[in-house]
């Protein structure tokens, strides 16, 4: 499922398969499955919350949590972890929320925030994250995607934002047989590092 959805970004973006999910996803403010799966899982935990003791389906809960009490690894104390891991273990603790709607609202946001901020993590730890951080530096989606109406210049803008491009700095990275090292990826009229910045404000072509 995270590689379709990764195949579906880049493809709306038109930029190379091998493109970082991290840049694809941050251009388009966009949070991996992963976290839409456990938003999903905590809400079904809250509906099993608020049934009564005689639905099955709670007293297969009540097995799974003494389960986990003891030690032992199922649904239960995977969910556990994940609450204690995002600040919520009280809320684990107490199986029960005062306001369920809130509580999901405020379980969504945080799990975005945790994701976006691992995501510019990520980013900070590579040269082309590094680049486009100089773009997006907030991880919002940029204006351009819906106000350029002309879509070669809008792919062409979207590439270059995501190294999508063929100035050196990206192509010594794939010189065959061995990359050529980041500091000799150079402009070939001003024998300077080709990267987005020469491009755009130093070379005379």
């Amino acid at each position: 499922m995270e590689r379709v959805h990764s195949k579906f970004c880049k493809n709306i973006l038109h930029v190379k398969k091998c493109t970082p999910n991290a840049v694809v996803l941050s251009e388009l403010s966009r949070v991996d499955m992963k976290v839409r799966r456990l938003t999903k899982i905590i809400n079904y935990w809250l509906k099993i919350l608020s049934l009564n003791e005689n639905v099955l389906v709670k007293q297969v809960y009540n097995v799974l949590l003494a389960e986990a009490e003891k030690g032992l690894t199922n649904w239960a104390s995977l969910l556990r972890d994940q609450l204690f891991s995002l600040g919520y273990g009280y809320v684990w603790l107490s199986q029960c929320v005062d306001n369920k709607a809130k509580f999901l609202c405020e379980v969504k946001l945080r799990l975005k925030d945790t994701f976006f901020q691992k995501m510019h993590v990520e980013l900070e730890g590579t040269s082309r994250g590094k680049t486009y951080l100089t773009f997006n530096s907030d991880l919002t989606t940029p204006l351009y995607l819906n106000e350029v109406g002309v879509a070669k210049y809008r792919f062409a803008l979207t590439k270059f934002r995501l190294s999508n491009h063929r100035l050196c700095v990206e192509t010594g990275r794939w010189h065959k047989p061995f990359p050529i090292p980041f500091d000799d990826r150079k402009c070939k009229r001003c024998n300077v590092l080709e990267d987005e910045f020469h491009f755009l404000f130093e070379c005379t072509i």
